[in-house]
This record gives C-alpha cells, structure tokens and sequence, in this order.
C-alpha cells in the first residue's frame, strides 16, 4: 500500500515509518507544498495528516485536495476538541486518530483502509476464502471484517447453510489477530455442557472433572470467539456470558481464582432474536450487546449469479459436468432451502451421475429427494394465489400451465409429452377440452 504521510514532527514520523516498514510504501511530506506535487505527480492509497504544519491547522486546508485524488485520507493528531474534529470531517476526511495512539492503532487502520478501498487482495477473498459474486454479500462481508478489526462484538443473521461459520474463517484468515479462532455452536447442547465448554472447569468441581480443563472463553484470547446458533444458549447461561462480555473477566467452574481474555466475538444464527426475547427465551441486554455490527446473509435463492460461480469453483477433481438449459432453468426457479451446503451435495450428486450431462430430469429427482423443505419447490407467491383463488382453482391453472409448456417445449408432440409427465391420455384430453371451452366462449 502507498501511503503518504504528512508530518512535520521528526520522532512521529520515525514511529509511523517503522509500524509501516516493510509491507509498505512509505513517503513522507513536511509542508502543504510537497504535497500539491506528490499528489499531482502519484496515485496514493493513504494520507495521514498532520493538522500542524508550517501553520497551525495547515492541514485541514489539504484535506479536500486529498480526497479530489481519491485518497483515503486519515487526521492524525493532538488535537481533542469536538469542534475541530467536526471540522476535519466536514473538510472530508475519512478517520480521525488520536497523535499518541497511531502507531498502535496502525494494523487495525490499515485492514480498515484495505477493506474499503476493495483492493485487488480483498476482490481475492471472495474469489478464494469466501466464494461470492454478489455485491450485496460482499459489501456486508467487508463491513463485519471492519467491524471485527475495530474490537466490535458481531452479529450474522441468515438461513441455515448461507455461509456464516467460512464468512466467520474468513474474517479471521484476513484479519489482524494474533490469537486464533475457536468455534462452540450452541444448539443441542445441554446447559451444565455449554458452561463448562464456555468457562473451562477445575479439576473436581463435578462427577466426571478428573482434571482441569481450560474454556473456550480463555483459548479465544487475542482472537475471535465464535457462537453459532446464539440462539440457543440457555437462558441461564446467558447472563454470565453478559458479563464476560462487559468485563473480559469469569470464573471457571469450581474456580475462586478470576481469568481475564480479551477476545471478539462473532454470533451467528438463523433464528429472530427479537422473537426469543419476546418470549423470555433470550435476554434484551445480551442481545444488545452482541448487536454491535449486525449483517443478514441473503439466502442463495436471491444470489442467482452466485450458484454457478460456486459450482464452477467448487472442487470435483478432473471430471467436468455440463447442464442442459432446462436444467438451468429448474435451478434458477428452484429455493435452494440448504443454500451453499444443499448446492455442494447438488455437485457431489452430479459428480456421481453416469453421464457428465446433466438434464432436467435428473434436476427434479434431487429437488424431489434431497429438499430440505417442501416448500422450497414453490416459486415465490404461489401460496398466496392459492389463498386468494382457492387451492383446486389454482391447481387446475398450474396443471393446465405445465402440460402447455411441456407441449410447446416438445413441438406439439403428444405421445412424448404424455411420457415426460407421466400423465394419462384422458388427463391431457381433459386439458384440451378445457381449452377449447375457453377458446369458444372467447368467440
């Protein structure tokens, strides 16, 4: 990354150029004139600004001319008032920095910097580490690795299979943290089990503790703790886990002695929250609390774009299938209910397929033996129809609706329409006579 630092200040200057060396190109600017020529003269990715220069608040003055080159422009300074803060962001900077807490805040700026710019190495992580093209997904992905940089408690809502658990690796694989990341997912475990996994336990605090175990709390020091389906944290539960949220303090089980951990957290769920909270089954506070950056996967279904880029990046070894255009067609029209996971054992499936071709037909037997949800083969309002015209009516339409395109699609070939459907002469007949009705009643 280029950065250019404007700073008049000789140690401030030997500091910020030492956090940066040497993954960094570094370039140091002493007066309002140096910068007029190097901005005109380069293409930089980061200013951080002095405000005292030549002059008191000589910087401020260079902060529009920064952003017209499309730099991302920091303050750094010693200045705390309100009213010249407002006025920096005002002028159009992008982050303002306390001068004492740069060169330890740097790693943390930089991961920020790195993310919103969406530089060629953060394209690459969706294109290795987290398999998206859809730019709604990308920017919401980008916000909670900035979030989590920023020491912010994280919260990821979406359907079971969107991607939650490789978006939270993801994170963590280009983030900062020196720690590592741990993973406990909530559901199905018992509360005495959860407290201990959480907390960590001594050695003989209950039947069956014959040593010391440390939690999960503790392993996650420095690092990202990581609650899938938050949602099922025992009630009991929770309001210690507050707390050590709050405080980065807690007790294992059977302990007197308090152990200290500062880690980030990342929730996960497919539940509403706020719906548990309405039924008492989880706390208001707590869900406060962890609501510090909050995003909502879409659902593959609405990331039409995204299920051949994953199909296509998925990895199946040497063989190549290919699909027909009604096979297609059935996808794109199909809910997808297990998202991304239903998708991989869609390829597997077809991976074990006797022909590299995959049709239409094999397409319907997944949806009708491998879907999570009968639903999910329901375009979208189709159940509201049939709420408003009564169900037979609009099972009749559907009917009529699927023998014609069938027809159609087999060029008014009869015998292979009634094959394909494997319906009887006298139901398709049925259907034309129903068409012919309409049509005389049209004359």
């Amino acid at each position: 990354m280029k950065v250019l630092l404007i700073e008049d200040d000789a140690l401030t200057v030997e500091l910020v150029k030492d956090a940066l060396k040497p993954n960094h190109y570094v370039t140091v600017a002493r007066s309002g004139e140096q910068v007029t020529w190097l901005v005109a003269d380069q293409r930089w990715d980061l200013a951080l600004v002095d405000l005292n220069l030549d002059m008191p608040m000589d910087g401020l003055k260079l902060i529009p001319l920064l952003k017209q080159h499309g730099i991302f422009t920091v303050v750094v300074s010693s200045h705390e008032e309100e009213q010249i803060i407002e006025q920096c962001y005002e002028a159009g900077c992008d982050d303002y920095y306390a001068k004492g807490q740069i060169v330890e805040s740097i790693n943390q700026l930089l991961q920020r910097v790195k993310l919103i710019r969406r530089s060629p190495l953060c394209d690459s992580v969706f294109e290795k580490d987290y398999l998206t093209q859809d730019e709604d997904t990308k920017t919401a992905a980008m916000s909670l690795m900035t979030a989590v940089n920023n020491s912010s408690t994280a919260l990821i809502m979406g359907e079971t299979g969107t991607g939650k658990s490789e978006l939270v690796k993801t994170i963590f694989k280009n983030s900062s943290l020196k720690g590592q990341l741990v993973e406990l997912n909530c559901a199905g475990l018992p509360k005495d089990l959860i407290e201990s996994e959480l907390f960590g336990f001594e050695k003989g605090s209950f039947t069956g503790a014959d040593k010391s175990r440390i939690g999960k709390v503790m392993l996650a020091d420095q690092g990202i703790l990581f609650l899938d389906e938050i949602g099922c944290l025992p009630i009991e539960v929770q309001a210690k886990f507050l707390k050590v949220l709050e405080e980065k303090k807690f007790y294992p089980l059977g302990s007197l002695t308090p152990q200290t951990s500062n880690f980030r957290l990342v929730a996960a769920t497919n539940e509403d929250l706020f719906t548990l909270v309405s039924k008492g089954l989880f706390r208001a506070d707590l869900l406060q609390r962890i609501c510090g950056s909050v995003i909502q996967l879409k659902p593959l279904r609405q990331r039409e774009a995204d299920i051949w880029y994953i199909l296509k990046k998925i990895d199946s070894g040497a063989r190549r299938i290919n699909f027909s255009a009604e096979a297609k067609h059935l996808m794109r029209a199909y809910a997808w209910p297990g998202n991304i996971r239903e998708l991989i054992r869609f390829q597997l499936h077809g991976m074990n397929n006797a022909t590299g071709r995959i049709d239409e037909h094999f397409v319907r037997e997944f949806m009708l033996q491998h879907s999570s949800r009968p639903d999910s083969l329901l375009p979208s309002g189709l159940t509201e129809l049939a709420l408003i015209s009564g169900l037979d009516e609009l099972t009749e339409k559907i009917r009529e609706a699927i023998i014609r395109d069938c027809l159609c699609r087999n060029n008014g070939n009869m015998t292979k329409t009634l094959k394909d459907l494997s319906i009887s002469t006298r139901q398709f007949y049925k259907y034309q006579t129903q068409k012919n009705e309409v049509s005389s009643h049209a004359h």
